[in-house]
């Protein structure tokens, strides 16, 4: 699932998108997808488009990356527009 916001900062988008996240579950009575996710970790610094970031968040979403725990991906956008997605995360270990 992908999730953008419009705000002056990523902080402030994360915490938009959380709640309205919480809230859709709510009026759906359906669980919230991003309750348990605390953090968020912006991928790389670049500005995308829309096309562009979709498409990077779709191979993000099915590759397997090192990243904490109960983290969002972020992907910032053209217009003070966040992008925000559940990665894949990399759970095996390197074998030596």
């Amino acid at each position: 699932m992908i999730y953008i916001q419009v705000a002056s900062g990523a902080k402030e988008a994360f915490l938009v998108v959380k709640e309205r996240a919480s809230n859709e579950a709510l009026n759906n009575n359906a669980p919230d997808p991003l309750e348990s996710y605390i953090r968020y970790k912006i991928v790389n610094t670049n500005i995308y488009t829309m096309h562009e970031a979709l498409a990077i968040a779709d191979v993000l979403s099915e590759t397997p990356v090192r990243i904490r725990p109960r983290t969002l991906s972020c992907l910032l956008l053209e217009d003070n527009e966040y992008m925000f997605f559940i990665p894949c995360r990399f759970t095996g270990r390197k074998n030596v």
